[in-house]
């Protein structure tokens, strides 16, 4: 098989960001008929963000040397033109462990602008053209075995999988769901390690900014993502058919190796051991996991004590709002809840308190969408509305605002 048929095949890897989309490309980089792309990809979004302009706008965006950088660097210049918001993504395209670069980086460059100026600047188009580029600009030469290139970007790919399955017939989805209560905790807890830095002899010093960006209510963003995730879940299941498969976090974790046999048979790929073994550019490698001290180059289940953390970094009417948003999605795909959704005096009440750790610049906005959005929200009709107004966001260009 040639790159460029390798190419034509590719592997969508879709989620809400922390709930395991790392892992799952972690699990596939290291087998010799694959090639991970080692950053998440963006475009999508912004294509659709430039396509309100105009497909010149398009085409001037994508066609700009300096997009090797944003790749690169994880950097969208519309939400932080000057490059401040990097995340330590700077070493992507790189050993994150070694420091040694991967990709030769005016090659890639010359390679992406030739394949980009050849088609259509369309989906297809621009992600051939980043796949194609970025093969040709390895400084070790790609397998001879290669069969599909594996792309992962959380919520886009889920937002864009039907028109991605029409433009690549031959391509295939991973789509991973992760409880919506450890999911929650785990992003509310990477805000608050965030919001503090660390000093010597073990003392904490509050950060200026808040853990909560006080454009964004938090509580409601990260429960509407997770159940925007598994509405794609359920949507694109239905619609592309047995192209797209969906797994659980909680499975992953519990039984790696009956899964990546599932992954293996479903991409046509060898079943090799190393499907059980996380790496990222062959080497050993963590991930996001917060308990690196369990996870000694193997997948551990974390789910565990991820539900101990929910309890702890949550009062119960803030567990109300998560489950108002997520339970009845999440029950399809076998989640259970013991959360009541009945509303009393007491449950609006208790809305005057504080969510754990909330501050006072968020509280005031977060209440006052609250009070609107818990009486609509019992009602799925206004549920179905949400989803819908997140959708056409995204095809819109909205940035999400949460992680």
């Amino acid at each position: 098989m040639t790159l460029d048929q390798a190419i034509e095949r590719p592997v969508f890897i879709c989620g809400a960001p922390r709930s395991g989309t790392t892992l799952i490309r972690n699990l596939l980089d290291s087998h010799p008929e694959l090639t991970i792309f080692p950053s998440e990809i963006q475009g999508l979004r912004e294509m659709n963000r430039m396509a309100r302009f105009g497909q010149d706008a398009v085409e001037s965006y994508f066609r700009r040397e300096t997009l090797f950088r944003d790749l690169a660097k994880y950097h969208d210049p519309f939400d932080d033109p000057e490059g401040q918001m990097n995340r330590s993504y700077e070493s992507s395209f790189g050993n994150v462990l070694e420091g040694e670069a991967a990709v030769d980086g005016p090659a890639f460059v010359a390679e992406y602008l030739r394949r980009i100026d050849a088609g259509p600047v369309d989906y297809r188009g621009y992600l051939t053209a980043v796949a194609g580029a970025y093969l040709s600009a390895l400084k070790a030469p790609p397998p001879s075995t290669l069969k599909r290139f594996v792309f992962k970007r959380p919520l886009d790919f889920d937002c864009a999988a039907v028109t991605l399955k029409r433009q690549f017939p031959d391509a295939r989805f991973i789509h991973i769901l992760r409880d919506p209560r450890t999911r929650y905790a785990t992003v509310k807890f990477s805000r608050i390690r965030r919001a503090w830095m660390y000093r010597p002899l073990g003392l904490k010093v509050r950060k200026v900014t808040s853990f909560v960006d006080s454009r964004y209510d938090f509580v409601r963003g990260i429960a509407g993502n997770t159940m925007l995730s598994f509405d794609m879940a359920r949507t694109n299941k239905a619609v592309i058919g047995d192209d797209y498969q969906v797994i659980r976090f909680e499975d992953l974790m519990a039984d790696t190796t009956a899964i990546m046999d599932r992954m293996a048979a479903f991409l046509g790929i060898e079943r090799l051991p190393i499907l059980d073994e996380p790496t990222y550019h062959g080497v050993p490698f963590h991930g996001n996991s917060r308990l690196k001290q369990d996870f000694a180059g193997k997948v551990v289940d974390i789910h565990g004590p991820r539900m101990a953390l929910y309890r702890s970094l949550t009062n119960p009417t803030e567990r109300m709002v998560v489950a108002i948003a997520n339970k009845a999605l999440s029950e399809i795909f076998g989640y259970e809840w013991d959360d009541d959704l009945r509303l009393s005096g007491r449950d609006i009440l208790r809305l005057l308190r504080p969510f754990r750790f909330e501050e006072l610049p968020q509280f005031v906005a977060n209440r006052r969408g609250l009070a609107r959005w818990i009486p609509e929200f019992s009602q799925r009709t206004a549920r179905n509305q949400m989803l819908l107004s997140m959708i056409e966001d995204w095809h819109g260009g909205t940035p999400y605002g949460y992680d």
